[in-house]
């Protein structure tokens, strides 16, 4: 286990700051010279699904809409990438000649920070919005998942398996770099208890910390913005490319920053949305500023 000096160090150089947020109904701060972060690092190992429209009726497929998944039709993946492309044979279930699925677009339907042209599902932007991070037995999206992931990304190297690295993750900074398009292997099991310890021995250390829904900033924290232990980064994944059951991969659209609200004792986590700054990491990928919650702040 790393000594508690080389820990504060890693912290110090590794987690975002937060950036201060405009009141509501306020424009968001001018980050024009702050180039949108589309990678982290010390990403913990939970993940969740980006937002996509799962509210919009589409003819002969009322009943997808509202149920908590992303729906399509079945269709033959040539390629093998997992998402619908144009000219692949599908399944025409309601007969109208198109391929049908739920819209997705990470900036558009997907979880933004400040207010983006076109994404109904947030006119005022996500952030702030409280969210579940992590589901409890009952809320779970797929038999055996829970969204616990074991890292490194698979195309980064081999990840490492079982609680005991799980819980190293979650609690401490092992330096994990993920960005987008990063395929993330899924851990099968509950994880209940490893969540509520790990995360509770976190919440300890800052139990006054709150979010101030005034200023829309955290508030009360016994630490500086450079040490922070309950602002965490965490993978969102394209909804598109669903789990499936046993050792699933799935792959990130966005790294997204969050505020952890106290573990419930099932293990279900909640957290906040956080607009942060990110230390400039060098990247293959690239995102817009309407998508990107962490940013370059020279």
């Amino acid at each position: 286990m790393r000594a508690a000096s080389i820990f504060a160090l890693l912290l110090a150089v590794t987690v975002p700051a937060p950036v201060a947020a405009a009141p509501p109904g306020l424009p968001a701060p001018d980050d024009r010279d702050c180039p949108p972060v589309c990678a982290g690092a010390c990403v913990k190992p939970i993940v969740l699904p980006d937002r996509w429209d799962d509210v919009t009726v589409l003819s002969g497929h009322a009943d997808w809409a509202g149920n908590g998944r992303y729906d399509a039709e079945r269709f033959d993946d040539a390629n093998a990438n997992r998402i619908h492309d144009v000219g692949e044979p599908f399944t025409d279930s309601n007969a109208n000649g198109q391929y049908d699925a739920e819209a997705y677009h990470p900036a558009l339907t997907g979880y933004v920070p400040d207010p983006v042209p076109g994404n109904f599902l947030a006119p005022d932007g996500d952030l702030g919005r409280l969210i579940t991070l992590r589901p409890s037995r009952e809320s779970r999206i797929v038999s055996s998942h829970y969204f616990a992931a074991a890292f490194p990304p698979s195309n980064k190297g081999t990840p490492v398996r079982g609680a005991r690295a799980f819980r190293q993750a979650l609690e401490f900074c092992v330096s994990h770099f993920v960005e987008k398009a990063d395929w993330i292997e899924l851990e099968p099991g509950s994880m209940a208890g490893v969540v509520h310890d790990a995360l509770r021995a976190l919440y300890e250390q800052d139990p006054r910390a709150e979010w101030d829904p005034v200023s829309r900033t955290v508030v009360g924290s016994r630490y500086d913005d450079a040490h922070q232990k309950r602002i965490v980064l965490l993978a969102l994944l394209d909804p598109r490319i669903g789990p499936e059951s046993g050792r699933a991969e799935v792959q990130a659209t966005k790294i997204a920053a969050f505020f952890f609200e106290a573990p419930g004792p099932d293990g279900e986590v909640t957290g906040r949305f956080l607009k942060v700054r990110a230390a400039g990491l060098p990247c293959g990928c690239s995102c817009t500023a309407e998508e990107a919650f962490l940013r370059h702040c020279p």
